[in-house]
C-alpha cells in the first residue's frame, strides 16, 4: 500500500515537472493540485480561452494532499454526472496504482478557486486518504465524512 502511495505521488510530481507554473498552492491547507479546467474566477485565462465564466461547471485537478495523490472532480449540481446531491464522495480505481479518485458536487453555480479550495479542506477533514470512508471503497462513488449515511 505504502509503495502505490509513493508511486502516486511520484506520478503527481512527474506531472507537476512538466510546467511548474501551472501547479497552485492551496491556501488553507498543505496541499498542491494542478487544474486541467480553468476556475471560473480566472478572468484573463477564460478570456483568452473565449470561454465564460458561467460555463466553468466543472474543474478537475490532480492533488497532493495528505502524503498522497488524488485526482478531484469538482462539479455544480447543474453539471450533474453520477452524482446529484450535494457533499463528498470518493470511489477506487481499477488502475494499477489504485487511485482513490474524488467528487465534490455543490449547490453554486460556478467553480471558482475559493470554492475548490473549500473541497480540498472537506476531504482533508473527512480524513483523506487514511480514514475508514476511504479505506472499503468500490468503483461507485460512495459519499464520505460525517453525514455519509
Amino acid at each position: 500500500m505504502e509503495i502505490l502511495r509513493q508511486k502516486r505521488i511520484a506520478d503527481f510530481r512527474k506531472r507537476a515537472s512538466f510546467d511548474a507554473g501551472s501547479v497552485y498552492e492551496c491556501s488553507e491547507i498543505p496541499c498542491r493540485y494542478i487544474p486541467i479546467n480553468p476556475f471560473s474566477d480566472e478572468i484573463d485565462l477564460l478570456r483568452g480561452l473565449k470561454i465564460r465564466p458561467s460555463s466553468c461547471l466543472k474543474v478537475d485537478a490532480w492533488c497532493e494532499l495528505n502524503g498522497d495523490a488524488t485526482l478531484l472532480e469538482s462539479v455544480t449540481k447543474k453539471y450533474g454526472g453520477p452524482v446529484r446531491n450535494a457533499g463528498c464522495y470518493a470511489r477506487k480505481t481499477s488502475h494499477e496504482l489504485e487511485w482513490t479518485y474524488l467528487l465534490y458536487v455543490t449547490d453554486n453555480e460556478f467553480i471558482n478557486r475559493k470554492e475548490f479550495e473549500c473541497a480540498l479542506q472537506q476531504f482533508s477533514t473527512h480524513g483523506f486518504p487514511d480514514e475508514n470512508d476511504f479505506s472499503a471503497l468500490s468503483n461507485v462513488y460512495t459519499r464520505v465524512g460525517e453525514n455519509s449515511a
